[in-house]
């Protein structure tokens, strides 16, 4: 066999790996993302009293 063939499916072989592992690294980040994402709800935290800013429109908590 010729040597560039050779050259050729090394080359060929090292960029199916090179995809296989960049494909499963993105999938295992993507995994991870989505249960960190999907974890429990930050419970409410009790303000106290909240007073209505005219100028703003929002509530805030009384100081």
């Amino acid at each position: 066999m010729p040597p560039q063939v050779l050259l050729l499916a090394a080359i060929g072989a090292g960029v199916y790996a090179g995809y296989s592992f960049a494909q499963r690294a993105l999938r295992n980040q993507k995994l991870k993302a989505t249960a960190k994402s999907t974890a429990e709800p930050k419970e409410a935290r009790d303000l106290g009293n909240l007073v209505h800013d005219p100028k703003t429109g929002e509530y805030r908590p009384q100081a």
